[in-house]
C-alpha cells in the first residue's frame, strides 16, 4: 500500500504482508526495487475526489454505466466528461455509490507509475480507508489536512478546518449520525468541534498502518476501472480461468461426441426398424404394391380385415385377425417372421421364455379355438425363439 510522500517525487509505502517492517519513504525507483513486480495499492487522496450516492432504478451494469453521466450532471462542478467515474451498486437497493476524479489527473498518475515499471492494481478512495461502523462517523487529522467518513461509501477530505466545517454541516443536516471517532498523531493538538455528539479520540503512529486494515473493503470502489484497469489483472484473471475453461471444453466435447454417437446409433436403429416394418407389412399385405404411409395403409387394411373376419371364418385374413388380436395384447412377444401357406399361418417370434410360448399356445387353442403346431422352441441370448404354425380347426 502506498501514498504520496511529504516531498515532491516521494512516496510512502507499507508492505501489507509484512506490516512489522514499518512505513518506508523514497522515490519510485526505490519502491520498484522493493516491490519486485508485485501489484500495488494506491491510496487516492481525499482532497482530489468526490464520493456520492444516487438512486438509479436500473438493473444491468450496461444500463447503469450509460445513465450515470446524465444522473451526475447537476452534482459535479465541471463538465461530466472531464471526470473518470467508478461505481458500485449497493446490495439489495437501487443506490449507486460513485467515486468521481479528474480524468487527466488519474491518467497522469497511472502513466507515472507505469513509466517507473510499477503496476497499480487498486486505487482506493482515502476516506473509505478510515475504520467505520454503521451509526458512527470517523475523522483523521494529520498536519494541516483532514479526512472524514460518514457512510459506508461516503466521505471527503481537504484542509483540516474545512473538514471540520463540512462535518458539522453534515451532522446538522442529518446526513452524519452517531459518535465521532477521531484519529490524530500522538501529541498533536486537536481543535474542538462544536458537534452535539460524543467525540472519541484515538492516537495513531502512522496513517498507512491505520489504513492497511481497511483496504480490502474499500477496494470495492476501485478507481482503476475501464480504460485504467491494469492489464496484469485481466491477464491473471484469464489465466486463473484457463484450467477450468479447458476442463469445461473437454467435457463439452466429450458430451457432444457421446450425443453424436447416440444420435447416429438411434438413426441406424430407426432405419433398421423402418426396413423391418416395411418387410413385415409387405408380407402381411402382399396385395399392396406401393407403400405411401404405412400407418394409414395398415389402419385401412386392419379395418377391412375386421369386417371380413365377421363375414368369414376361414382363410388368411380371418386367421391373421384372430392371431394378431391376441398378440396385440401381449407386447412381450417380438414377431420375427410371418408367412401364410397351406391354410396355415406360420409365425416365428421371440418370447421371454418357453413357458410364455406354451401359455400363448394354450390361449390360441383353448380360448380362440385354433389348431397350434409347435415346430421349434429354442433358447437364445435374449430370450426364447419359437416357430409355430396356426390353422383353423
Amino acid at each position: 500500500m502506498l501514498r504520496e510522500g511529504p516531498l515532491v517525487g516521494q512516496v510512502q509505502w507499507l508492505d501489507t504482508a509484512e506490516p512489522a517492517d514499518g512505513v518506508h519513504v523514497g522515490g519510485l525507483a526505490e519502491l520498484a526495487a522493493q516491490a519486485q513486480g508485485r501489484p500495488l495499492i494506491l491510496v487516492w487522496p481525499a482532497a482530489s475526489l468526490l464520493l456520492l450516492e444516487i438512486e438509479l432504478p436500473l438493473r444491468s451494469a450496461a444500463q447503469i454505466a450509460k445513465a450515470l453521466p446524465f444522473a451526475l450532471e447537476e452534482l459535479l462542478a465541471e463538465d461530466v466528461e472531464r471526470y473518470h467515474l467508478s461505481w458500485r451498486r449497493q446490495a439489495g437497493t437501487q443506490r449507486i455509490a460513485v467515486a468521481a476524479v479528474d480524468g487527466e489527473l488519474i491518467a497522469a498518475c497511472t502513466r507515472r507509475f507505469a513509466e517507473a515499471g510499477l503496476t497499480l492494481q487498486w486505487a482506493v478512495p482515502e476516506p473509505l480507508l478510515l475504520p467505520w461502523q454503521d451509526g458512527q462517523c470517523a475523522m483523521l487529522l494529520e498536519g494541516d489536512n483532514g479526512v472524514f467518513r460518514y457512510g459506508e461509501w461516503l466521505g471527503g477530505g481537504g484542509e483540516r478546518e474545512l473538514c471540520g466545517v463540512l462535518l458539522e454541516r453534515l451532522y446538522a443536516n442529518g446526513q452524519a449520525q452517531g459518535d465521532l471517532q477521531l484519529w490524530s498523531r500522538i501529541g498533536a493538538e486537536v481543535p474542538g468541534l462544536s458537534l452535539p455528539v460524543r467525540i472519541e479520540q484515538h492516537a495513531m503512529d502512522d496513517t498507512l498502518l491505520l489504513y492497511a486494515g481497511q483496504w480490502q473493503a474499500a477496494s470495492g470502489l476501485n478507481l482503476l476501472v475501464g480504460a485504467y484497469a491494469p492489464q496484469i489483472r485481466r491477464q491473471n484473471e484469464l489465466k486463473a480461468w484457463l484450467p477450468a475453461a479447458a476442463i469445461l471444453l473437454i467435457a463439452l466435447l466429450a458430451q457432444l461426441a457421446g450425443q453424436w454417437q447416440l444420435l447416429d446409433k438411434q438413426r441406424q436403429q430407426l432405419q433398421t426398424l423402418e426396413t423391418n416394418t416395411q418387410t413385415l407389412f409387405k408380407q402381411t399385405f402382399p396385395d399392396i404394391k406401393r407403400l405411401v404411409n404405412l400407418k394409414v395403409q395398415a389402419d385401412q387394411q386392419l379395418s377391412a380385415l375386421q369386417t371380413q373376419s365377421m363375414q368369414q371364418t376361414a382363410g388368411f385374413l380371418p386367421l391373421l385377425y384372430r392371431v394378431g388380436k391376441r398378440l396385440k395384447d401381449q407386447p412381450q412377444f417380438k414377431l420375427r417372421r410371418l408367412q401364410f401357406a397351406d391354410n396355415s399361418l406360420h409365425l416365428k417370434f421371440l418370447a421371454p421364455d418357453a413357458a410364455s410360448v406354451e401359455q400363448l399356445n394354450r390361449q390360441l387353442s383353448d380360448e380362440d379355438g385354433l389348431q397350434v403346431d409347435t415346430r421349434a422352441v429354442v433358447g437364445v441370448t435374449d430370450g426364447t425363439e419359437a416357430d409355430i404354425a396356426i390353422q383353423q380347426n
